[in-house]
């Protein structure tokens, strides 16, 4: 499904979660194993990113990009 559109999706391990406030967002977890990841199709290569986990807030908008 994800190599048919032009999108990113977030991916969350156990004790992890995304953090969204207005515009902006952050990865807050409960273990320091836990990750979030920006997962996405790109010229028919998969790609799989860990997100950085920060105290402050990020824009939305550069999450959601390839």
């Amino acid at each position: 499904m994800m190599k048919k559109t032009s999108g990113v999706a977030i991916a969350l391990d156990n004790c992890c979660a995304v953090e969204i406030i207005d515009n902006k967002y952050r990865i807050i977890s409960s273990k320091p194993s836990a990750n979030a990841y920006k997962v996405y199709w790109k010229t028919d290569k998969y790609y799989e990113e860990i997100i950085k986990k920060e105290k402050v807030l990020n824009s939305l908008d550069s999450l959601l990009k390839k």
